[in-house]
């Protein structure tokens, strides 16, 4: 491997990358690759991420495949792809080291250390304010002030709740136990899920997220309930439910905490949305610069499946429930549910023009219920603990909590869960 850093910090910071990463082992043939992944759900992100892993570029030769094997034009292949800026279109872009150039790693030196790898590019803010400056490099990220400082580092578990202040997807994060189904389990980890398949009927349980003033945390704040309604009202099917986890807007780091340390949550809260809208099938879009995160949900979700928990036969309750861990490739576009949707379909990802909406055309022309990670990990304790509950967390007339990612020039970085309508200045 040729170095990557100039001078003395080259050696360092290749053998840091290479230092844990597993030898991948992928067909070697298009037409394996292509026959693996073809008969999937939503088989272009993955099979396209895949041919990029074995040869470090999409070739011409291996897109052509993909059009043939897939049935997609390829100009409209093409397109789809340059419009991705993670995918490399030469030998040896995959391998090249990409450095955070956000504001927040600007402040802390990053146009410097961008200067000082061979062969770096920068990339827009990854998701990572909170431990600058990460440097993405392959399937591996690195975190430092300097190529000689550069090192793996675990997403930090976010401060200790202040006294008082009463959390609800923090209350277990700092457990490590958590990561795993029996530390999950050993905390009453998919006890809702368990009473929603066996106790309740889908109306009673949209009832309890509808009363407790849930609404949606990745910014538009529309009512989870009222949209989890309007999915299982909708005409036409399969249903469908999407976990929108690719978290791009600048300074915004909160997703990547909760599923690192907590991935059950979130895959719990997407099933109890499964449930309540009557889908079967469930997709969590992951952005590309979490591949650490995106190792760990694949984790929790085999572990999860292997026990019953999840797949054909959720708790031997008659419901199937499949949740597909889909990848980005770097377009902050697809934040937005629309784009992440014609992503998520192989499409060209530009947003939609609406009406209609998701929750009556969505994946495929499919009702579905498109939910951040932060709203469907509060499902839930609200199952468990009740609405009334929920509510109690907020301030006035706000319902429940909202985990605020702090960062830049402040004293204590990280990510806070608080009441819903403190005043900032208390923040």
């Amino acid at each position: 491997m040729p170095p990557v850093c100039r001078g003395h910090s080259s050696l360092a910071f290749t053998d840091r990358i290479e230092q844990g990463v597993e030898e991948l082992n992928f067909p070697q043939t298009n037409e394996q690759l292509i026959g693996e992944y073809a008969g999937q759900e939503a088989p272009l992100l993955p099979l396209l991420h895949a041919l990029h892993e074995r040869d470090g570029y999409l070739s011409e030769d291996a897109l052509r495949a993909v059009s043939d094997g897939l049935r997609i034009p390829i100009a409209d292949l093409f397109g789809t792809i340059t419009f991705y800026h993670h995918f490399a279109r030469e030998p040896g872009g995959h391998g090249a080291p990409r450095v955070c150039t956000g504001y927040i790693c600007r402040m802390n030196g990053a146009q410097e250390l961008l200067e000082s790898l061979d062969g770096a590019t920068g990339m827009p803010c990854s998701g990572r304010c909170d431990e600058p400056i990460p440097v993405l490099r392959g399937n591996q990220t690195l975190v430092g002030l300097s190529a000689g400082a550069l090192e793996a580092r675990d997403t930090p578990v976010p401060p200790a709740a202040p006294d008082g202040v009463e959390e609800c997807v923090f209350a277990h994060i700092r457990d490590p136990a958590r990561k795993t189904l029996e530390g999950y389990r050993s905390t009453g980890g998919y006890e809702a899920l368990e009473r929603a398949v066996r106790a309740m009927t889908p109306d009673e349980l949209i009832g309890v997220i509808d009363d407790s003033g849930l609404a949606g945390r990745g910014g538009a704040g529309f009512p989870t309930g009222r949209k989890l309604r309007a999915v299982r009202d909708a005409a036409g099917g399969p249903k469908t439910v999407v976990c929108n986890a690719d978290e791009g807007e600048p300074g915004c780091f909160k997703d990547r905490a909760l599923m690192d340390h907590d991935p059950h949550a979130v895959l719990e809260g997407m099933a109890l949305a499964c449930v309540a809208t009557g889908a079967e099938r469930a997709f969590l879009y992951l952005r590309y610069e979490y591949p650490e995160t995106d190792a760990v949900l694949a984790a929790a979700i085999a572990e999860a499946e292997a026990a019953g928990v999840l797949g054909d036969n959720a708790f031997e309750s008659g419901h199937k429930i499949k949740i597909y861990l889909r990848r980005g490739a770097g377009a902050y576009i697809c934040g937005e549910e629309t784009s992440l949707l014609n992503s998520l379909e192989g499409a060209h990802p530009f947003p939609r023009n609406r009406p209609p909406y998701p929750v009556t055309n969505g994946y495929e022309g499919t009702p579905t219920a498109v939910n951040n990670v932060e709203t469907l990990a509060s499902l839930p304790p609200i199952v468990a603990r009740g609405a009334e509950w929920y509510r109690g967390l907020g301030m006035g007339q706000n319902a429940g909590t909202k985990v605020i990612s702090l960062s830049g020039d402040v004293n204590r970085p990280g990510n806070y869960e608080v009441p819903l309508g403190l005043p900032l200045s208390d923040l």
